[in-house]
């Protein structure tokens, strides 16, 4: 969908966008830019926590990009700060509430409901899916921090029991699963997955796998002198504005290092988690692509711009590529954005806020690529993703009242289908009692596993018949 006039009129640019680069070296150059992205943002975790403990320039560096997105954070955007969760799950005792339905082609509708509860120290889900063909499938977990339990009738009476915290590889159920053969199907990635569901959710050591990356990558930026750079004049609110600059290069080896940090880190905390593929990939294969990236480039310059306390630009040059993005202002500084690879601009973000309402345009070439418009007073959101030759359509009602947080989807337009529903996070919990006869899989022996095998299998033939 292109770009109208009056959409043109009610947004400040300054220049319309440049063509689009000759395809001559474009694998090249798109890997190169991976390898900025990748390489600087990996870095950029550290910077703050950094600078903030060094002085001058240092310290200015830090308190720009505190200033900046606290700004942005804290009430400024409107849509970002609605969605804002922070308050009602910091005493670990909410609820994430999930319902909906979708209408697909040739297979009639989907119908789920699910509510995940999260209470002081224990994991529970609640729900059901209704295909309309077969009939509605239920399921309850529960996640301690000692076991993992599960119950839903397609499976009989039995509430599954399974201690993770004690190895079960020389159980009969851990035997059971080595003789089925299948890949990440085994006692030990079962158990280190759950402990990393549960730590993610309760335990003290998720705050310390964050804080144990942030040090990783902090040490490594300690050896990186920063010095200052020459200002620059960057528009700033429609302005001309003369900037502060400091700078800092960032070897290939630098970047290896910090690889190599994380790749102790998530060991730590993850085990064998590790190598779980979840959607063609693992956290090892990330580790392993920042390496790749890493060779990409011999060094990575950064240059941070800074008017009166906040970000005006930040510069990434990596010798034979560069990547700018700039800040352009308006009600809050990122408000307005524009992002130029090798000097040329390549898409800009546009933003504005009246009496009732927070629009914001992600313009390229020319084209809408991305818009939102929400109405400050109803909640109302619609999204629009396109070019000129298609648009898709997105509308939901988002609002917050400090202890609810509702989502309310209004027949989301998939291409194959329909979706609508609701999403929740609310505070509070109401914990159910599990249903079923308690089996335990950590002590079953064989007779026990092939009778509630057999058990279950007749039922699911049953159901098919």
């Amino acid at each position: 969908m292109a770009v109208n006039e009056e959409e043109k009129r009610n947004y400040t640019v300054e220049a319309p966008l440049s063509e689009q680069k000759s395809n001559d070296g474009a694998g090249r150059k798109k890997w190169f830019m991976i390898a900025i992205i990748a390489v600087a943002a990996i870095l950029l975790i550290g910077l703050v926590a950094y600078f903030a403990t060094r002085g001058n320039p240092r310290a200015q560096v830090a308190s720009a990009f505190k200033k900046t997105f606290e700004n942005y954070a804290k009430g400024d955007n409107k849509l970002f700060t609605t969605c804002n969760i922070g308050d009602i799950i910091k005493d670990r005792d909410y609820t994430i509430l999930v319902s909906g339905s979708t209408q697909i082609p040739d297979t009639g509708e989907i119908a789920m409901d699910l509510e995940a509860a999260v209470a002081t120290d224990l994991l529970q889900l609640n729900g059901n899916v209704d295909t309309g063909n077969l009939p509605p499938i239920g399921f309850q977990a529960q996640l301690s921090n000692e076991d993992l339990r599960f119950f839903s009738p397609m499976f009989n009476d039995y509430q599954f029991l399974y201690k993770y915290r004690v190895d079960n590889s020389q159980t009969e159920f851990g035997q059971l699963l080595d003789q089925l053969g299948m890949e990440n199907l085994d006692t030990k990635t079962i158990n280190d997955t759950t402990a990393s569901v549960y730590s993610f959710f309760f335990d003290s050591s998720a705050s310390g796998f964050m804080n144990d990356i942030v040090e990783a990558v902090k040490d490594q930026i300690a050896s990186i002198p920063v010095d200052r750079a020459d200002k620059r004049k960057l528009t700033i609110d429609g302005k001309e504005r003369n900037c502060k600059a400091y700078r800092m290069n960032i070897r290939h080896d630098d970047v290896v290092a910090v690889a190599d940090r994380m790749d102790e880190v998530l060991d730590k905390y993850y085990g064998d988690a590790l190598d779980l593929d979840v959607a063609g990939s693992t956290a090892e294969d990330m580790i392993v692509n920042i390496r790749n990236y890493a060779n990409q480039f011999d060094h990575i310059t950064l240059t941070f711009y800074i008017w009166k306390k906040e970000l005006a630009a930040i510069n990434m040059d990596g010798g034979a590529s560069s990547m700018e993005v700039q800040f352009k202002g308006g009600d809050y500084r990122a408000q307005n954005l524009s992002l130029l690879t090798d000097g040329e601009e390549y898409c800009t973000v546009e933003g504005r806020i009246t009496d009732n309402e927070e629009t914001m345009l992600l313009v390229t070439s020319d084209e809408t690529y991305l818009s939102t418009n929400y109405k400050l007073d109803s909640g109302d959101l619609e999204l629009n993703i396109g070019n000129a030759s298609e648009t898709n359509s997105f509308k939901a009602t988002v609002t917050n009242d400090g202890n609810r947080l509702n989502v309310r989807l209004n027949d989301l337009d998939t291409g194959s289908g329909y979706v609508a529903g609701l999403i929740s996070v609310k505070k509070g919990t109401e914990l159910k009692t599990i249903d079923g006869n308690e089996f335990n899989l950590t002590t079953a022996d064989s007779d026990a596993l092939t009778g509630m095998v057999l058990s279950i299998y007749q039922t699911i033939v049953g159901l098919n018949q």
